[in-house]
């Protein structure tokens, strides 16, 4: 595939700008990851300074099983994926043996996530500051051999972040004015995720 406007138009910003809310967002991007067979990924943002107060929003279609313990044990703490993003800034791929010197809390965390198939991918960074991380993981280690294909969601992710911002914006304006909340998400303690359970038979 050669990336083009067209397609950047077609498959992300036409699609993506029609959304007219995170529910709909969600399954634009859901229906662009389908397309290009791109079924298992982790769309993710990490915000805070110190490592014991970072906070977690993902949208994802990991195995639900695996996303309870990872957001039970704060696993976006150690998480040996997201703290390469700070170091890489580049989009890298990465399999069992990318984490071989890891520390004991990062190697229990590969031990546990290759239990339940997350064993190789490649991750684009989107936006790294000080105080916030987003990055896209898509279970397909070969992705980045196709710079065109990393590109394009590349381009999706950070849109996706643009349109969420705008309904987060918007969505406290509506609490500020006693506007009933219409998003379907699972809130937790410091973290939010949004699933997505598909079919892996």
């Amino acid at each position: 595939m050669v990336l083009t406007r067209e397609i950047v138009a077609d498959q992300v910003l036409d699609p993506f700008s029609k959304a007219k809310d995170l529910e709909e967002l969600n399954q634009c991007f859901l229906s662009l990851c389908f397309s290009f067979k791109m079924n298992e990924f982790f769309l993710g943002e990490v915000t805070g300074e110190k490592t014991e107060d970072l906070i977690l929003y993902c949208y994802t279609t990991y195995p639900k099983d695996w996303m309870s313990i990872y957001l039970e044990r704060e696993y976006h703490k150690v998480d040996p994926i997201l703290l390469n993003i700070e170091k890489l800034a580049l989009p890298y791929s990465w399999n069992v043996d990318s984490f071989m010197t890891m520390d004991g809390d990062q190697r229990n965390f590969y031990r546990e996530a290759y239990d339940y198939g997350i064993r190789s991918g490649t991750t684009i960074p989107l936006e790294i500051e000080d105080k916030r991380r987003r990055y896209l993981t898509v279970l397909n280690p070969t992705m980045h051999q196709n710079w065109s294909l990393v590109m394009l969601f590349m381009i999706a992710g950070i849109q996706y972040f643009v349109h969420k911002d705008h309904y987060d914006k918007m969505e406290s304006m509506c609490e500020n004015r006693n506007v009933r909340r219409t998003r379907k998400t699972r809130e937790l303690k410091n973290q939010e995720a949004i699933f997505c359970t598909i079919d892996r038979t």
